[in-house]
């Protein structure tokens, strides 16, 4: 399916993220992130990362952030689904256990939904 930019990111459903195949790019097949596989290392760093976290954040924009273990956090300015390889980065995610809150702006106040 993929995204063409931020503002198609910003209306999307909380729930959307829970499908990470949704999530393709026109970059992911770019044959520099095939030949170097980085669907494989996003998908490591979205497992790692999640299983470090108390809390994994997708921001209003698709952006992503993480509330560490140690009381730290850790943040990113790729955008899920926008950025290449980042529906693997999103099933490392998911596959981590990790609690997801996903934040979105109504128009008039931002939400938090907790969907994993």
């Amino acid at each position: 399916m993929g995204y063409s930019g931020y503002a198609e990111l910003r209306a999307l459903s909380p729930e959307t993220y829970l499908a990470w195949e949704q999530f393709d790019t026109p970059f992911d097949g770019y044959t520099p992130n095939v030949v170097r596989d980085l669907a494989s290392e996003q998908y490591t760093k979205g497992l790692r990362y999640g299983q470090d976290a108390t809390m994994i954040h997708i921001a209003v924009n698709g952006t992503w952030s993480t509330e560490t273990k140690t009381g730290g956090c850790l943040s990113s300015c790729e955008g899920i689904g926008y950025h290449a390889c980042t529906k693997d980065l999103l099933r490392g995610f998911l596959d981590s256990g990790t609690p997801i809150t996903v934040h979105r702006w109504n128009g008039s106040e931002v939400t938090h939904s907790l969907i994993k």
